[in-house]
């Protein structure tokens, strides 16, 4: 029974070890904002299991405690899964997105203009069987979309 319990805990610090790493690969903010997020999430981490601790207890109407493996094979389970979301944090972050004269550069090569393009205009008609036809136009200028166009 207690060695049942201990793989329950130990998937539910695995659920949040992937949660965190889902974060940190759907993020839509930069490095630093990331780390400070998660660093800030760890802090409150030790609340959030003694919430749920105590949420557990009521439940249960009896004792329950979440605790964190010292030794052995949980805890080497443990360490893989931050080891891999420190890994994945750090492919995620290192890799430098294209900046918009890389992207004109490489536009220039791939059509073989004389100059970069400084505006992109792209359009999508569609319609269902000939009928109901709707259309729209993107404006890119000097790199940046251009809403207002």
């Amino acid at each position: 029974m207690a060695d049942n319990v201990g793989s329950k805990v130990t998937y539910f610090l695995v659920g949040l070890g992937v949660g965190a790493l889902v974060g940190i690969l759907f993020a839509p903010k930069t490095g630093e904002e990331t780390r400070d997020f998660l660093s800030k999430k760890a802090d409150e981490g030790k609340d959030y299991a003694q919430r749920k601790a105590r949420e557990l207890r009521e439940r249960a109407g009896h004792k329950v405690e979440i605790v964190t493996p010292q030794r052995g094979s949980k805890r080497a389970f443990l360490d893989l899964v931050e080891n891999n979301a420190k890994h994945s944090f750090e492919q995620r972050f290192r890799v430098l997105k294209p900046t918009s004269k890389a992207i004109g550069e490489a536009l220039q090569n791939a059509l073989n203009l004389a100059e970069e393009p400084r505006r992109i205009e792209s359009f999508d008609i569609s319609h269902i069987q000939g009928t109901d036809t709707v259309a729209s136009m993107v404006v890119w200028e000097n790199g940046r979309r251009k809403k207002a166009d």
